[in-house]
């Protein structure tokens, strides 16, 4: 049997990176395959006087039609202690020219108790050049989650961009354990003007906000979390 849990995932998903990393760095053509890599966050964010750190990233490596695609996001308090850390293995397929499938297995290896879920989903650019994501989670004790995401980047100036963001999730059954209830969970915002020094490298500041929704609002533990959060943030995106 194939073991799924976060702890195996993680560890094919790093060794997986390896050549993802080594590729897309050269920026070559690979007998028809394509690498890329790309850290679109990592930011440090401030909301009443407690700080941390924020990650999120993709490296995939495949053809225009078919692709392998690892993600990988998560939060680290400024203890160093890990709130979340999530890494899905993916297998794209693209429908249309602009929208893709996709289908694999994520792996949460914080907070306790680990997770694992298959993962359904669809992502691409929708009108107006909004870059969309929505993704079904089915985990192994039979909870369902769905995660929507939209963003889209206003040109100021040549290299000056402002990125308005959305993320919207909601979950079918209540897990205690990481203080979320069925129903809506979370709504999250986030303005972000970042200047591209070159076209891989580019600093940011902004503003993110995040609100607890349905039952999940008023039922947090204060320690770990507030019901509504806004937070100033400046962070760093690279591409490869």
């Amino acid at each position: 049997m194939i073991n799924l849990s976060p702890r195996s995932l993680a560890v094919a998903a790093l060794l997986s990176a390896v050549p993802l990393t080594a590729q897309a760095g050269d920026g070559h053509d690979h007998d028809g395959l394509f690498a890329k890599a790309a850290l679109d966050r990592l930011e440090w964010t401030s909301s009443k006087g407690v700080a941390a750190l924020h990650w999120e990233g993709e490296a995939s490596l495949g053809g225009d039609e078919d692709k392998a695609v690892l993600l990988s996001r998560g939060t680290m308090a400024e203890d160093g202690d890990v709130d979340s850390a999530e890494v899905q293995v993916l297998w794209s397929h693209a429908i249309s020219d602009f929208f893709d499938v996709r289908t694999g297995v994520r792996g949460d290896l914080a907070p306790d108790p680990e997770r694992t879920a298959w993962v359904f989903g669809i992502s691409g650019l929708a009108p107006y050049w909004i870059e969309t994501s929505a993704s079904l989670f089915v985990g192994t004790r039979g909870d369902v989650a769905v995660r929507l995401e939209a963003d889209t980047d206003l040109a100021l100036t040549t290299r000056l961009i402002l990125q308005p963001s959305l993320e919207l999730n909601a979950t079918s059954k209540d897990d205690r354990q990481r203080e979320s209830y069925g129903g809506l969970t979370s709504l999250e915002g986030g303005l972000r003007l970042r200047y591209e020094v070159t076209p891989t490298v580019a600093p940011y500041v902004g503003v993110s906000w995040e609100r607890a929704l349905g039952e999940t609002n008023g039922r947090g533990d204060s320690h770990r979390h507030d019901d509504e959060t806004t937070s100033l943030l400046a962070g760093l995106k690279l591409m490869f």
